[in-house]
């Protein structure tokens, strides 16, 4: 694959446009089917590129649509040196690849990851035709709405501590929006972000393992910025976007930079081996309420959620007085 410049801005590649699909910001030997190549604004074909002003683009809000005005617009282009001037992490973001549309930002960290590329990389797509949630859930990631982040981190910690990195990337994320808007993000066991009980954001933490360590993880978190979801009948009561939460524009780049500034911070505190629970606990609007956990096998358990393990698991109590404990990977939850 043919060098790639860098851009103004530690860390941030600055991508030759050109006109076709390719393979793109991938390493190693891995090659995807056509369907599953991204459109990347910053790969560099061979032969001469067909270059255009504003290379290497990003969707952020426009600064017309007020959140209360009812409809939505497209969101503009966004040169990545916007998110450059902001970026102030040492890892994570270092390279931050960019991408017009991907299948899934997951697939290309995931491909990154085995083929011994360094923790740090951040893949951030605009669109994703194959976005995808916990087990076989899709995450609808339309054109022109939202923030799609896949993070390949490597960190030093049991397999039974996965979870670890989700309440990471969730409470960077909070704070971010937090800190910019000053919306109050509440977290739903295991990894929705909620505002008013409306779905704002998901991550997705999956790891491979050695033995019993972690040998990578690749953490995903999809934002509704300025998601249209009145031609989604099934999710315009039980989703939101940010710029209605916020009653204003959003800015990607610098929510973008924010949070990867929030979630290092957490990530090197678990790093030194301080778990992120109390933190995430504090957010979470889970714990007193009655739940229904439906498991793979069928099973339902209902009760009151009551406590999160050190691990993550969620400890119900059940009617008689009993105890059931419950993992991420294993059902799914929903409030009674």
């Amino acid at each position: 694959m043919a060098a790639q410049p860098e851009c103004n801005g530690r860390g941030v590649r600055q991508w030759r446009h050109n006109l076709n699909e390719t393979v793109g910001a991938r390493s190693g030997d891995w090659e995807p089917s056509r369907r599953d190549r991204p459109k990347q604004l910053g790969t560099i074909p061979q032969g001469p590129a067909q270059a255009v002003p504003s290379p290497c683009h990003l969707l952020t809000s426009n600064l017309d649509s007020p959140a209360r005005r009812g409809y939505y617009t497209p969101m503009p282009l966004l040169d990545p040196a916007a998110v450059a001037a902001q970026l102030h992490t040492t890892t994570l973001g270092h390279p931050l690849s960019l991408h017009a549309r991907v299948a899934s930002t997951q697939e290309i960290a995931r491909a990154a990851a085995q083929a011994g590329a360094a923790e740090g990389l951040a893949v951030v797509a605009a669109q994703q035709t194959a976005g995808r949630g916990r087990g076989a859930r899709t995450w609808w990631s339309p054109q022109d709405g939202g923030l799609y982040l896949s993070l390949l981190l490597r960190p030093a910690l049991p397999a039974t501590h996965i979870a670890w990195v989700t309440m990471a990337l969730s409470l960077g994320a909070a704070e971010a929006i937090n800190q910019l808007y000053g919306v109050e993000v509440g977290i739903k066991w295991p990894n929705d972000l909620q505002w008013h009980g409306r779905k704002l954001a998901g991550v997705l933490a999956e790891g491979a393992f050695l033995g019993n360590r972690l040998d990578y993880v690749v953490a995903g978190i999809g934002i509704n910025l300025a998601v249209d979801f009145s031609t989604q009948p099934e999710l315009v009561d039980i989703a939101v976007s940010l710029h209605q939460a916020a009653d204003q524009a959003i800015d990607a780049a610098a929510l973008l930079a924010a949070l990867l500034h929030r979630t290092e911070h957490h990530y090197h505190l678990l790093q030194a081996g301080h778990s992120p629970l109390p933190a995430w606990k504090e957010r979470l609007h889970t714990l007193g309420q009655p739940v229904t956990a439906t498991g793979a096998n069928g099973e339902t358990i209902t009760g009151t959620a009551h406590d999160v393990e050190a691990d993550g698991a969620l400890r119900i109590a059940l009617p008689d007085g009993g105890w059931r404990l419950i993992r991420a990977g294993d059902v799914s939850l929903r409030s009674v």
